[in-house]
């Protein structure tokens, strides 16, 4: 799941409710859209596994360009990191599955007892006690 599923429940609760379209960064200046990320960033590498803590940038070395296109790239990054707090954890998606397997077994049993209430009658030229009129032949 990652670092972002370790971030205790307050702040995740917190930086969950931030708008996903990004309309609270238009008011900010292009430092603070900066800071911002690195806030985010600095949040993952706190609570990162030790195995990804290596390749954190925290310091925003990775954002080039004009100050526009820094600007776009820091809000990109912040967006996908909301964008991912909404994604289902690996334990929910499994749950999900397994829980779809239940019901997929319940069914396929239901379906067996049902035909297996349903007797097969022979095939048969004579008449039968059915009632019914025998089929017109060609």
């Amino acid at each position: 799941m990652g670092a972002g599923g370790s971030i205790p429940r307050t702040e995740y609760q917190r930086e969950r409710m931030k708008d996903l379209s990004g309309s609270d960064l238009i008011e900010l200046s292009n430092d603070e859209v900066r800071d911002e990320l690195q806030r985010i960033r600095n949040l993952l590498h706190k609570y990162a596994d030790e195995k990804t803590v290596d390749n954190t940038n925290t310091q925003l070395t990775d954002i080039i360009g004009t100050v526009g296109e820094q600007r776009s790239l820091c809000t990109s990054h912040i967006l996908h990191f909301r964008k991912m707090l909404r994604q289902p954890s690996l334990i929910h998606s499994r749950k999900i599955k397994d829980k779809r397997r239940r019901l997929s077994l319940q069914g396929q049993q239901l379906a067996k007892m049902a035909l297996n209430g349903i007797s097969a009658t022979p095939d048969s030229d004579t008449d039968s006690d059915d009632g019914l009129e025998d089929m017109p032949r060609k």
